[in-house]
């Protein structure tokens, strides 16, 4: 018997279908928010999207995030290639999806074993009694195609937990997968990022306020300090530019440390030696201001206090550092520290004998405003299944040549 040129071709599209995949999802998002988070700022359009491409014997996992601001943009990819039989090597179990398409392929091999031997027989001429084993074959292939189709959804509804694929909370909205294929689903999830932030008015804010009971020369040795941070604390947000001009993605990404110290030598090339520089992390910014005490009274403990903090108001006041600071009018060794940033900060913390003590905490309540965020899905039997397919129909077309 000749060769058969339409099983020949069911053969090499078999195994063509190996190498392709059968089932496809992709999901995508879209969202703007102004850039900063201010209600001036320009529009930042981020463009996420996520595929998974099934395979018989593994999956291949794919994202990309696009960023585009004032027509320039910028891309992030990542990616997976996920074998089946490595999770099982390892002893993992596969997902209801694998585990679906992987007994799919181990089927699809034993074909492809059976086929070559009915054509190895029909080049040597040994075809005359192998009829029936092509049917077997055509038969085998036709039941995978109906399992596929009718098991694929299934599988894939149990690896996700659930047959939402979109879903937009604030409305009640919802994309299912009700079939194994739907292209081109999208819905508006509506109210699910902020697009930006505003203050209603001055009453929405409120500054850190620190007091210092100055104590006498006697008490403050040589290189004690203060802290004061310029900054809010972990729990509040960095964002307004007037204020903060930080960073939203981190909250003590710009965070300043002041710290006042106090020199009982006078100013001299050794003063750097002096300054006790509060060990730092990368991300710490630290700011001197130092506080000269030298030639001041020891025996007049009063005087020296108040003499201290007249210093320390005078130092706060030459620096650029963002505080005000006000001499208590009644009490001659208080003085009060006030931030010029808005918001809650870092209370601060002391090395020095005085007290020193947050008297009044900063504060923000900010509005935001919320936009909707664009949503599309498509799932489908992919390039491999077709392959596989138009291979039963070679297959089928290869009883009428044979005949």
């Amino acid at each position: 018997m000749a060769r058969n040129i339409l099983f020949t071709a069911a053969v090499i599209l078999i195994v063509l279908s190996l190498f392709l995949p059968w089932f496809t999802i992709n999901q995508s998002q879209e969202r703007s928010v102004k850039d900063g988070f201010y209600e001036d700022g320009v529009n930042v359009k981020t463009e996420t999207s996520f595929s998974v491409k099934y395979y018989l014997d593994h999956a291949i996992l794919k994202a990309m995030t696009e960023e585009s601001k004032s027509g320039n943009s910028e891309r992030t990819y990542s990616g997976e290639n996920d074998h089946y039989s490595e999770h099982i090597e390892s002893g993992d179990e596969l997902n209801s999806t694998e585990s679906f398409l992987y007994s799919f392929y181990k089927i699809t091999l034993v074909i492809l074993a059976l086929s070559f031997i009915i054509i190895v027989l029909e080049g040597f001429g040994q075809g005359s009694d192998l009829s029936s084993m092509k049917m077997g074959i055509a038969l085998l292939h036709l039941i995978i195609i109906i399992l596929f189709l009718s098991g694929i959804k299934s599988s894939v509804l149990e690896t996700q937990g659930d047959e939402v694929v979109l879903q937009s909370p604030n409305s009640n909205e919802y994309v299912n997968m009700t079939l194994p294929f739907g292209i081109g689903k999208s819905l508006v999830s509506n109210d699910t990022h902020n697009e930006y932030y505003t203050l209603e008015d001055s009453s929405s804010y409120g500054f850190e306020k620190t007091s210092i009971e100055t104590t006498s020369y006697d008490n403050t040795w040589q290189g004690s300090y203060f802290r004061l941070f310029s900054g809010p604390g972990p729990d509040d947000i960095n964002w307004d530019k007037n204020n903060y001009n930080t960073s939203f993605a981190s909250y003590n990404q710009n965070m300043t440390t002041y710290y006042v110290w106090f020199d009982r030598e006078p100013l001299d090339a050794n003063v750097s030696d002096r300054d006790p520089t509060p060990e730092s992390t990368d991300d710490d910014t630290y700011v001197s201001m130092r506080v000269e005490i030298a030639g001041l009274n020891e025996s007049n403990s009063s005087a020296s206090a108040a003499t201290i903090r007249n210093r320390i108001v005078q130092a706060i006041d030459a620096s650029n550092a963002p505080f005000s600071a006000t001499a208590n009018q009644t009490v001659n060794n208080i003085l009060y520290i006030e931030s010029t940033y808005y918001g809650n900060q870092q209370d601060s913390q002391s090395w020095y004998a005085g007290s020193v003590a947050t008297e009044v905490d900063g504060f923000l309540d900010y509005t935001e405003s919320t936009a909707d965020t664009k949503l599309e899905a498509s799932w489908y039997p992919s390039t491999g299944f077709v392959v596989s397919f138009l291979a039963f129909g070679c297959f089928i077309g290869s009883r009428f040549e044979d005949s």
